[in-house]
């Protein structure tokens, strides 16, 4: 049985796991992640108000002051 694949660059195996890999992708189940908290907050955009905006420039500077406090 010599069917054609229409790749010539690797064989058969490698297509397999190739294919195995993207299924995820191509296929679109779900999230990706399991956990809820590894999932990223999704950052502003023109259609946020200007204080999601402002909060989500100054957190991290916001941050680093309160860690310059408790180091001190």
């Amino acid at each position: 049985m010599n069917a054609e694949r229409g790749n010539t660059k690797h064989g058969p195996e490698l297509d397999e796991q190739m294919e195995q890999e993207s299924r995820g992708m191509v296929q679109g189940h779900g999230r990706p992640h399991a956990e809820p908290f590894r999932e990223t907050e999704p950052l502003p955009d023109d259609t946020d108000a200007e204080d999601v905006v402002e909060a989500f420039e100054t957190a991290p500077l916001e941050q680093a002051q309160d860690r310059e406090d408790d180091d001190a």
